[in-house]
């Protein structure tokens, strides 16, 4: 969400609608080919501030947004050509920030695996955040996510009293 964009709000897949585990992050990334243009997806906008939703299953399995998170810093646009090279540059840009990237975290994502099994470049980008406000709003069932898993609404599509 952006001061001059008060109208539209930005909502981020988490958890493959899965009941969330206990939300511990404090950073994401964001993979991609090189030369795809991200139209449905807020990356060429995210900079220091820029406040986004969270949304997820929840344990009764219902999508709810369930925090607004504020973005602290963003990484240089990467251009990767593996799963090692993405790890490395991640790994400096979080310990930069003081942060970490689990082995774990980027080595096991499914999503990640997948992407680097065709040999192309892909661009990167890399950001901490820090949760801003805990909420309940639920998301209506018809609206449906990107496949680069970001959603744009205009604010009044969900209760305007839930989403500040």
């Amino acid at each position: 969400m952006t001061d001059d964009n008060r109208s539209k709000i930005w909502i981020r897949r988490h958890g493959w609608w899965q009941p969330p585990q206990p939300f511990t992050e404090d950073s994401g990334w964001h993979l991609w080919p090189a030369g795809q243009v991200l139209s449905r997806s807020p990356l060429s906008v995210m900079t220091p501030g820029f406040e986004y939703y969270v949304c997820d299953g929840g344990p009764s399995r219902r999508r709810a947004l369930r925090r607004l998170v504020r973005v602290g810093s963003v990484s240089p646009r990467f251009v990767v050509t593996s799963l090692d090279d993405g790890f490395d540059q991640l790994g400096t840009f979080f310990r930069d920030q003081d942060r970490t990237l689990s082995v774990d975290g980027w080595y096991k994502d499914q999503y990640t695996r997948d992407k680097f099994r065709s040999p192309r470049n892909f661009h990167l980008l890399a950001w901490t955040f820090e949760v801003a406000e805990t909420v309940a709003v639920p998301l209506p069932s018809t609206l449906r996510f990107a496949p680069s898993g970001w959603l744009n609404l205009e604010r009044d599509a969900l209760s305007p009293a839930e989403v500040g």
